[in-house]
């Protein structure tokens, strides 16, 4: 609710959205599926962060990752196929090749969609820990994007009014990041949340014998 809440905020602006962002049906559900997306994607993210900071030595997760990059497909997807079929059924597509700024901003944000879509569906990328870790940031990049684009690029309050984040603003947004990750380094180091090296070690001893 509070995702698609976020979206039916910017259907009040009206005309204020350019019209490749602006959709009165369907802004409220792009907002769920983009924060779907880039919540599964992040797990991907750190997951791989987590498996380079430990050289190879930490459990396996690839199965774990699988799985997510099939529920992940379907989401990208629906977003996707409904994203230009609004576009489609609205006539917009003549703001699509336009080939402006927004027109770029457009077609950055979808390449940075479809390709992992692409790499999902190779098998030899799946397998790829590097490439899945490409195609997570490529998934959020695409969606932060979108959501940068409607509710802020995009977006004209008229009257000679442009916004943009002051220093201060800056600052306590980078702030609440840096209290995310110290708090994540502090519960892996209390809580058994990444699995002992010397267990796995034993485990990987064992199953060559």
């Amino acid at each position: 609710m509070h995702q698609s809440s976020m979206g039916s905020l910017m259907i009040a602006a009206g005309n204020k959205v350019h019209p490749i962002w602006q959709s009165y049906e369907m802004l409220p559900l792009f907002s769920l599926l983009t924060a779907f997306i880039m919540g599964f994607s992040i797990v991907i993210f750190e997951g791989s962060l987590v498996q380079a900071g430990l050289r190879g030595k930490g459990q396996n997760e690839k199965d774990l990752f699988r799985k997510l990059m099939t529920i992940l497909s379907v989401f990208l997807a629906l977003f996707l196929v409904l994203r230009f079929g609004e576009l489609i059924f609205r006539g917009k597509m003549g703001y699509v090749f336009a080939f402006d700024f927004y027109s770029i901003l457009f077609w950055v944000e979808s390449a940075l969609l479809i390709f992992p879509l692409v790499v999902f569906r190779s098998r030899k990328f799946r397998n790829d820990s590097r490439m899945l870790f490409i195609g997570a940031v490529s998934m959020l990049l695409g969606c932060a994007t979108w959501r940068m684009c409607y509710s802020l690029v995009a977006f004209n309050p008229g009257g000679g009014y442009h916004y943009f984040p002051t220093w201060e603003e800056l600052l306590i947004s980078i702030g609440f990041v840096a209290i995310e990750i110290c708090a994540y380094i502090l519960l892996i180091r209390l809580l058994p949340i990444i699995p002992s090296l010397r267990n796995i070690n034993k485990n990987q001893e064992a199953s060559k014998v």
